[in-house]
């Protein structure tokens, strides 16, 4: 499929990258409000840079929107109008009205429309929520995720406006976010700080608390059925760090623990309470990888364009995660807890 970049940053960047790894993808256009930054990276992809976004977006059947965030919504209307289908950098928008309209326009387009929300292509947490659903640790009640890195310096530093980038809760802690509902399901209420309104330069954190509906199904040792309830979810972000990039975090469970750190050689390993004599300790690493989770995301989004796979992220998926991280941000606002309702 011919394949048209929106975006010429960070994450054009390495989408174009991933985008060459794929037989089944040709880059066709790159486009950026700064037509050098787009040449360069066109010249990187072997491919042209274009001036205005409707020759870009005419170049292609798909059209991979690598933008700042607020510039999101314009441009997936933009695409669907023409009857391009839509991948688009996380968060979707900045409002669920925004993301209700993009959603309603792809879907009246008839075009796909997939939120590259890329933790659910990253093989340790694919590897957790596996064995939470399969019950390897039995019913988990205390689930802890934390998502650390230095404060972004996107273009014109667009990430210091919290307006524009909606700072550290939806522009990093969605990531979490977005796996907790895909792993645990619905969200009842939220409770958080952060430091996004301090004025502090250089410097965001959040901390959430996430209470859990019951309504997911894990699978017992003894093979039957169990409802996991009410779990509670701490949830950190932080773009306080002095270097790097870090994710890390911990699941109890009533038969056991889950936990992760990517500043370990061996970043995901399971301990059971009492196991089983016939399974032996379980410990699953995770090596640096061959295929970048981006190229996953990408291939697999392509693929379901073409009809060859059903979607692991929906729009709709897009949607709760922006839902769930507007309501973090309301109670961090407030200092109130906040209920979920209507959620979709």
């Amino acid at each position: 499929m011919n394949v048209a970049i929106l975006g010429a940053g960070t994450m054009g960047t390495i989408h174009g990258l991933c985008l060459r790894q794929i037989p089944a993808a040709s880059v066709t256009a790159v486009w950026s409000r700064n037509y050098a930054s787009a040449e360069k990276l066109a010249r990187t992809l072997e491919t042209k840079a274009y001036d205005t976004i409707e020759a870009a977006i005419g170049t292609a059947e798909v059209i991979d929107i690598c933008l700042a965030t607020p510039m999101h919504q314009a441009a997936v209307l933009q695409a669907a109008t023409m009857g391009r289908h839509v991948i688009c950098e996380k968060p979707l928008a900045l409002s669920l009205a925004a993301a209700d309209e993009m959603i309603s326009a792809c879907r009246k387009a008839g075009v796909h429309l997939y939120p590259a929300q890329v933790v659910r292509f990253w093989p340790e947490f694919v590897q957790l929520r596996n064995q939470i659903l399969t019950g390897a640790i039995g019913r988990p009640a205390v689930v802890r995720t934390s998502r650390c890195s230095t404060y972004p310096q996107g273009v014109d530093s667009w990430h210091n406006n919290p307006e524009l980038s909606g700072g550290v809760v939806l522009d990093l802690m969605i990531h979490d976010l977005d796996w907790l509902l895909w792993t645990l399901g619905t969200v009842k209420r939220v409770y958080a700080h952060s430091l996004t309104d301090s004025n502090l330069p250089g410097i965001d954190y959040a901390l959430a608390t996430l209470r859990f509906a019951n309504e997911i199904q894990a699978t017992e040792p003894d093979g039957q059925s169990g409802e996991i309830s009410g779990t509670i979810a701490q949830v950190e972000g932080s773009w306080a760090e002095v270097s790097g990039f870090r994710t890390h975090g911990e699941i109890r469970g009533d038969q056991g623990m889950l936990t992760w750190d990517s500043a370990d050689s061996t970043p995901f390993q399971m301990t059971q309470r009492n196991p089983p004599r016939s399974s032996p300790e379980v410990s699953v690493p995770n090596p640096f990888m061959s295929t970048s989770p981006y190229q996953l995301e990408l291939e697999h989004f392509l693929q379901c364009i073409g009809g060859q796979a059903t979607p692991i992220v929906t729009a709709a998926d897009g949607r709760a995660a922006l839902q769930l991280s507007l309501a973090v941000m309301e109670s961090a606002r407030t200092g109130q807890p906040v209920t979920i309702l209507n959620q979709e």
